[in-house]
């Protein structure tokens, strides 16, 4: 599902960091994009939780693809993206 955030995209992805292991991410994508385009890879700290997301937004604005990695729980909390147990069910992985 991509959501449009005005002057970017907004969609979350998993990707398969090394064999079998699955890492939920959120990417931002400036709209009109040229690539091969600036990226800034986004971890981060403690603190607060949803807080991140306008830096995120802001970076695609101005032209960067964002990737954040959310906190190891929160991609799973409720009004929270595709968690482990969905991705599996989605893939018949059991």
């Amino acid at each position: 599902r991509i959501k449009d955030l005005g002057r970017s995209i907004f969609q979350r992805v998993v990707f398969e960091s090394r064999p079998s292991n699955y890492v939920a991410a959120h990417l931002y994508v400036p709209k009109g994009v040229v690539v091969p385009a600036p990226a800034v890879i986004y971890v981060p700290g403690h603190g607060q939780r949803d807080g991140y997301h306008r830096h995120l937004v802001s970076y695609a604005a101005h032209g960067y693809v964002a990737l954040n990695m959310p906190a190891l729980g929160d991609e799973g909390k409720v009004g929270g993206g595709m968690g482990w147990s969905a991705f599996r069910a989605r893939r018949g992985l059991g």
